[in-house]
């Protein structure tokens, strides 16, 4: 069976009110195939869905910004205030504000308190060096 038959039908299993193991035993595969299965179609279902609400929802900010245009281009604070609002929901609605992940990796030898102490002995080394000649 094609992955995208199977996961429709432990969908349609699934919605029936069947467990994940009766429909794994059902259709030949384990349980944890059934849950990802039934995972991927909720994704399909959910993500378009809110792909298409989210497409919605800036049209109508869009237009709330555009609608006050003429007063935020005569200086009026509640126009900029509100304007800025709507600006800051559309970051939220795209994602723009969202913390980026950083992640951080050594790729000197041994542990940090080895490389501490082997930067600490080359500015050792170069003080000496700038008393030397200086």
């Amino acid at each position: 069976m094609a992955i995208a038959a199977e996961i429709d039908e432990v969908v349609k299993l699934n919605l029936a009110g069947h467990s994940y193991r009766a429909i794994g035993r059902r259709l030949g595969i384990s349980h944890e195939t059934v849950s990802r299965r039934v995972t991927a179609g909720i994704a399909q279902i959910v993500i378009p869905a809110a792909t298409e609400m989210r497409k919605v929802e800036l049209e109508r900010l869009d237009g709330y910004l555009l609608a006050l245009q003429p007063a935020i281009e005569r200086g009026d604070d509640k126009a900029i205030t509100t304007a800025l609002r709507i600006q800051e929901r559309r970051a939220r609605y795209l994602g723009l504000d969202a913390a980026l992940e950083l992640s951080v990796q050594h790729t000197f030898p041994g542990t940090v308190e080895d490389e501490i102490a082997r930067l600490e002995a080359e500015l050792a080394l170069n003080d000496a060096h700038e008393v030397a000649s200086g």
